[in-house]
């Protein structure tokens, strides 16, 4: 079996934090797979110049994962390591893959570019709440354009604590 990551469908997800874990300190959590060191190696030398302090990393391919990883630090005082299953944010990378996934529905027609978005996930609103009910009229295309409008008096949730 060829082991070279390139065919693999490869996930690299980063946690941005303000402090560097040192490469002599940072602990590699999950299994250790065959063939795979190249991999380690990469990921340690790109947290080395990014000054990432976590990071995990997962390869798999038609549903079967061969190497996951997680790299460096689940919090500031370095007490737990983080482990190869955490949940990261990874920002705009899922923008992306959720295209891609929207374009494939759209090609097989289970999808047009002006489906109502909330009615096709089928999220209801909650007994004895209200939502602004502009939100069915909000269309797939308009959210992968980002077109759909937003309410910005409300805080993000972006990395950094940063503000708009």
């Amino acid at each position: 079996m060829n082991r070279t990551p390139v065919p693999y469908f490869l996930a690299m997800l980063f946690l941005l934090c303000n402090s560097v874990a040192d490469a002599e300190d940072r602990p590699i959590s999950g299994k250790k797979v065959p063939g795979y060191e190249p991999i380690d190696k990469v990921v340690t030398e790109f947290m080395d110049t990014t000054g990432y302090q976590a990071g995990t990393v997962a390869i798999s391919k038609n549903g079967r994962q061969y190497y996951s990883r997680g790299f460096g630090w689940l919090d500031e005082s370095k007490s737990k390591p983080i482990p190869p299953d955490a949940l990261m944010r990874i920002a705009t990378v899922t923008n992306s893959i959720t295209a891609a996934m929207i374009k494939s529905r759209i090609r097989s027609r289970q999808l047009t570019l002006t489906t109502k978005a909330f009615d096709f996930i089928g999220i209801k609103t909650p007994e004895g709440k209200t939502v602004d009910p502009r939100i069915s009229k909000i269309t797939i295309g308009q959210l992968l354009e980002h077109k759909a409008g937003g309410i910005w008096r409300y805080p993000t949730t972006r990395c950094f604590g940063e503000s708009r």
